[in-house]
């Protein structure tokens, strides 16, 4: 909001400069409160052309397109079938019984008996008599020491981290503005009523930016340390005494018995049958049949496919394009004339007697 204020005196400023050398006015001294009076602003009527926009209905060719049904005669092939008688000749095969003498040899088998000797181990037991070591359990009472962990409490000094949040000042470096108000005419709508005095003053702020060091208070976390007391659970070894029974083991010698199994060798014989195959050549007449190959002739149909041309008459759609005229909406510009009042000097000397702000 500053900045645009400060742009607007700016503005009225310059105009009021480039106004002053147009017409001439030099700046003059105050003048007497009866020249002030004679010297009214007047108004003066006068036309003038403002541009205003008027919507208007204006004509427009456009080309539109219309389905349009048209007809075309096209030549179309029809398929027509003739049937027609054609002669070939057929190949075709006949069984024919024959008969041949044929000679072949057989295997007859013939059989013979034959005598073998063999010999068979044949199992039998006998019992013989051993002696062993065995070892007997001997039970006795034995005194054991053994160490066992005794846990203890203690308590132990130290030290814990401990977060706090501590107020700290800082410096930090701000912008202010230490401007003023000032106060200035407008700007003169007419350059020849630049010096007019019953145009009312207005308030400009006039900007001055400083820098300045300002002190502010902000928590930080700081970590420090302090002593503490823990407990801690010590195991301390103790010794104890048990009674513990153990197993001895003392050898003793022992007769026993057992049986082992022994075999014994024995001559046998058998008889038996071998199968030799003795080759025959025997004769017989057999019989086969042959396919012999011949030939007739036949006559079969045969059906052809002949295209005969055909006209026929097609129906179809064409889009013909049409200039068709249309009313749209155009906005125009226009310069309408409209009267105004312009403030005016009452006299040539009120120039001289009045002065531009």
């Amino acid at each position: 909001m500053k900045r645009s204020t400060f742009l607007f005196v700016a503005l009225f400023v310059t105009n009021s400069a480039l106004y002053a050398g147009e017409c001439g006015c030099q700046p003059a001294p105050a003048a007497p409160a009866v020249a002030a009076a004679a010297c009214e602003p007047q108004c003066v009527e006068k036309t003038v052309l403002c541009p205003e926009w008027v919507t208007e209905k204006r004509t427009v060719q456009c080309t539109e397109y219309r389905n349009e049904e048209r007809q075309r005669t096209i030549t179309v092939c029809k398929p027509v079938r003739e049937t027609i008688q054609k002669t070939r000749e057929v190949c075709y095969y006949e069984r024919e019984t024959r008969t041949k003498d044929c000679s072949y040899t057989i295997c007859k088998p013939v059989w013979e008996d034959r005598q073998r000797t063999y010999t068979v181990c044949i199992p039998y037991k006998e019992t013989r008599t051993a002696t062993r070591t065995v070892c007997k359990p001997v039970w006795r009472d034995v005194a054991d020491t053994y160490t066992v962990m005794v846990p203890h409490q203690e308590t132990r000094q130290g030290t814990r981290c401990v977060l706090k949040c501590v107020p700290v000042t800082k410096t930090r470096t701000v912008c202010v503005d230490e401007g003023h108000w000032e106060e200035s005419k407008p700007a003169c709508c007419n350059p020849c009523d630049c010096c007019n005095p019953c145009a009312p003053a207005c308030k400009v702020w006039v900007p001055n930016k400083v820098e300045k060091q300002e002190e502010y208070t902000c928590n930080e976390w700081q970590r420090t340390e302090e002593p503490c007391e823990y407990t801690v659970t010590v195991c301390k070894p103790e010794a104890r005494t048990r009674t513990v029974k153990v197993c001895e083991m003392k050898p003793e010698e022992q007769t026993y018995e057992y049986d082992v199994c022994l075999t014994r060798k024995e001559d046998r014989t058998c008889n038996y049958k071998v199968c030799k195959m003795v080759p025959e050549t025997v004769s017989k007449t057999v019989e086969y049949t042959v396919c012999v190959p011949k030939t007739r002739t036949e006559t079969y149909d045969c059906t052809i496919c002949k295209m005969v041309p055909e006209e026929q008459t097609q129906t179809y759609n064409v889009c013909v394009p049409v200039t068709v005229d249309r009313e749209v909406d155009v906005r125009v510009c226009k310069m309408v004339e409209k009267t105004v009042k312009v403030p005016v000097c009452c006299a040539p000397a009120c120039c001289n007697s009045c002065c531009c702000e």
